[in-house]
C-alpha cells in the first residue's frame, strides 16, 4: 500500500516550529517559577502546540484546494499593498476568467463581490513577497493562499478551544479536534482562501470574550471588533452577530455601547467599500451582482438539504454535531430554572438558527461546488459548544462514549477524503447551470462521499492523484 502523499513544504516547516516550541517548553520548565505562572504557561504552552499541530496537519496535503470563488482576494491583498486601492483592473489580463466574480463600480474600476475580509485577512502573508517584489506567480498566490487560510483556521481552533476551557472543561480538548478535523474548517475553510477560515477566527474570539463574561469597556471593546471582523469577513454572520450582540445587551448593558464602538471600523470599511462597488453605502457588490433577489428556495426544502441532504448535509458530514442538540436543550432547561453560567451551547445554537434560514432560502443554497455544506461552514464552530457540553456531561457510560467516538471518528474520515484526496467529479455532474441535481439521491454509489470513495480506490490501486476543478461556487 503506498503512503499518503506528503511532500516537502510548509507542513515540515511547522514541524519544525513544533520541535522548537517543545525545547522551549522544556527549557521554561527547568527554571523556577511559581506554582500559577507554571499553570498559566502550561495552558498557554498547549494552546501553542495545538495551533502548530493543527496547522501542520492542515497543511500536510502540500496543496490549495482551489476554487474560482477564492481567487480574487490574493489580487485584491497585492493591489491594496501596491496601490492602495481594493481594484482589480492592473489584473484584468490575467484574471479574465474570474471576470464573473466581480462588479463594476460607478468610477469604472474592477471590484471582487466579496467582501474585503479574505484581502485584509491575506495582508500579512502578501506583504513581505510584494515588497521583496516577488512575480506573483500563480505558485506564489497558491502558497500564500493556502497559509493564509490555515492560518486563520488554526487561529479559530485555538480560541475555541480556550473558549471551551471556561465552558466545558472536560469536553474542551474532544470537542475541539473534533471541530478542527472533523468539520468543513478542515475539508474547506483551512484549504483555500474562502470568508470561513478568518470569519471563524472572529466569532470564535467573540465566543471567547462571552464565556469571559467580563463586564469591562476593554472586553466590550475587543468583542465589538471580533464580531465586526466576522461580519466584514462574511456578510451573512451579521444575523448570527446580532444575537451575540443581543446577549450582550442584555446580559452588559452598561458595556453595550463599548461593543458597538468596537465594531464601528468594520462597519466604516464596509460602508466605503459598498460607495466603491455599488455607489450605495448600504447596498453590497454580491447583491448588486445577484440584482437584490434570488432567495426563491422553499425554506423547508433548503433547510433540509443543508441539514440532511446525502451531499450536502451538516448532519451527515459532520453526525456528531447531532449531539449538539441534545446539550443545547440541556442547557436551555438549565436557564429556564436559573441555574448554570454564561449558557454558550444555547446561544450558539440559537444565533446559528438564522443563519440557517438565511442560507436556505437562497437559490445556490447548496454552495455551487463545495464540499458538504461548507457555505454554513461557521454553523458548526457555534454548535460546537453544545457537543462539548455533552462530551463532558457525567457519567458517560461506555455505549455513550463509544457513540461519540463512532460520529467523531466517521466525520473526521469523511472530511480527510476532501483534503487528501479531492475530486471534483460530482460537483462537475451534479451542479449545472446554478443549481443542483442528485443531492437528495439516496443512493450510496451516487453521493459526493462515495465518489471520494472511489477517488481514495484508484490512487490506491494506480496511484493516480484526483485533480481537483475549478469553477464557481457561492
Amino acid at each position: 500500500m503506498k503512503p499518503i502523499p506528503w511532500e516537502v513544504t510548509l507542513a515540515e516547516v511547522m514541524f519544525a516550529l513544533l520541535l522548537l516550541v517543545l525545547w522551549a517548553a522544556v527549557r521554561w520548565a527547568m527554571t523556577d517559577r511559581g506554582r500559577e505562572e507554571r499553570r498559566l504557561f502550561r495552558s498557554d504552552l498547549a494552546l501553542a502546540l495545538l495551533g502548530v499541530g493543527v496547522l501542520t496537519v492542515y497543511l500536510s496535503n502540500s496543496k490549495r484546494l482551489i476554487q474560482m470563488d477564492t481567487q480574487l482576494a490574493t489580487f485584491a491583498a497585492i493591489s491594496l499593498i501596491e496601490s492602495g486601492d481594493l481594484d482589480v483592473d492592473e489584473f484584468r489580463p490575467v484574471i479574465d476568467p474570474l471576470l464573473v466574480q466581480t462588479v463594476k463600480g460607478p468610477n469604472g474600476h474592477l471590484y471582487s463581490f466579496y467582501p474585503p475580509g479574505s484581502t485584509l485577512a491575506c495582508l500579512p502573508f502578501m506583504f513581505v513577497p510584494v515588497v521583496a517584489r516577488m512575480a506573483p506567480s500563480l505558485v506564489l498566490l497558491d502558497v500564500v493562499a493556502k497559509l493564509t487560510a490555515a492560518c486563520w483556521t488554526a487561529v479559530a481552533v485555538m480560541l475555541l478551544l480556550a473558549t471551551l476551557r471556561r465552558y466545558a472543561p472536560a469536553g474542551a480538548l474532544v470537542a475541539t479536534l473534533a471541530f478542527a478535523f472533523g468539520t468543513v474548517a478542515f475539508s474547506s475553510a483551512s484549504q483555500d482562501l474562502w470568508q470561513h477560515g478568518p470569519s471563524m477566527a472572529g466569532l470564535a474570539l467573540a465566543l471567547l470574550l462571552i464565556a469571559r463574561d467580563r463586564k469591562t469597556a476593554g472586553s466590550a471593546l475587543l468583542l465589538g471588533a471580533a464580531l465586526g471582523w466576522a461580519v466584514i469577513c462574511r456578510a451573512p454572520n451579521l444575523l448570527p452577530v446580532l444575537v451575540l450582540f443581543l446577549f450582550v445587551l442584555v446580559r452588559r448593558r452598561r458595556t453595550a455601547a463599548w461593543a458597538a464602538i468596537g465594531a464601528l471600523p468594520f462597519a466604516l470599511i464596509t460602508v466605503w467599500v459598498n460607495v466603491l462597488a455599488t455607489g450605495s453605502p448600504l447596498v453590497f457588490a454580491q447583491a448588486k451582482h445577484y440584482q437584490m433577489g434570488n432567495f426563491d428556495t422553499p425554506l423547508l426544502g433548503g433547510l433540509g438539504g443543508l441539514l440532511f441532504a446525502p451531499s450536502r448535509g451538516l448532519f451527515v458530514y459532520s453526525p456528531f454535531l447531532l449531539l449538539a442538540l441534545i446539550g443545547a436543550a440541556r442547557e436551555a432547561r438549565s436557564v429556564a430554572r436559573g441555574q448554570g453560567g454564561v449558557p454558550l451551547g444555547a446561544i450558539g445554537l440559537v444565533a446559528t438558527v438564522p443563519l440557517l434560514l438565511l442560507v436556505a432560502t437562497w437559490t445556490e443554497w447548496f454552495g455551487g461546488w463545495s464540499y458538504g455544506y461548507r457555505i454554513i461552514c461557521e454553523g458548526s464552530l457555534l454548535l460546537t459548544p453544545a457537543f462539548a457540553a455533552v462530551v463532558a456531561s457525567r457519567p458517560m457510560g461506555l455505549a455513550r462514549r463509544a457513540l461519540v467516538l463512532t460520529l467523531i471518528g466517521f466525520s473526521l474520515a469523511v472530511h480527510s477524503l476532501q483534503v487528501y484526496f479531492p475530486d471534483d467529479s460530482w460537483n462537475a455532474s451534479h451542479v449545472v447551470r446554478g443549481g443542483v441535481v442528485g443531492v437528495w439521491n439516496l443512493r450510496p454509489s451516487d453521493t459526493q462521499i462515495a465518489w471520494h470513495l472511489r477517488a481514495l480506490g484508484r490512487w490506491l490501486r494506480a496511484g493516480e492523484q484526483p485533480a481537483g476543478a475549478t469553477s464557481p461556487a457561492d
